[in-house]
């Protein structure tokens, strides 16, 4: 089976349980393939959260049989501090507290609105607008 197929029914089982699937990754490492299922929420992600998916996913692996030989199968957050890597992930951060780069410079604060073309960002000292096309990365932070 192809990962991007793979990817597809893993995305639909976790959506279907109300997660989100953030990324997922199958590798060598320490000698061992490894399947990485990186898992998100609205609400974050718990030990119980990924428990639950593991739970969900475990069995469906073994009736598909993705890959030849034996792997580890291991369900993560996506991190505290993960990039947000499209207009969708944007829009799911609202309310959060970001890091925002831009050509221009660096800025921290909560996200407040997002319209598509323009980021409102409340910082301690202001509100920012950040036209979408000038930001060159954001991510999600823990304010400190």
């Amino acid at each position: 089976m192809k990962l991007d197929e793979l990817k597809k029914r893993i995305a639909k089982e976790i959506d279907a349980i109300g997660y989100y699937l953030y990324d997922m990754d199958y590798k060598k490492q320490q000698g061992q393939y490894v399947l990485s299922v990186l898992i998100d929420h609205k609400d974050g992600i718990t030990v119980d959260d990924c428990e639950t998916v593991s739970e969900r996913l475990n069995p469906l692996l073994d009736e598909w049989d993705p890959f030849p030989g034996a792997y580890n199968f291991e369900v993560t957050s996506s991190g505290a501090e993960r990039e947000l890597r499209n207009e969708t992930e944007i829009q799911n951060a609202l309310g959060k507290f970001v890091h925002v780069e831009t050509y221009e410079g660096t800025h921290e604060g909560q996200l407040i609105a997002f319209d598509e073309d323009l980021l409102k960002i409340k910082t301690d000292r202001d509100m920012l607008h950040i036209r979408y096309y000038d930001v060159t990365m954001i991510r999600l932070a823990i304010k400190l």
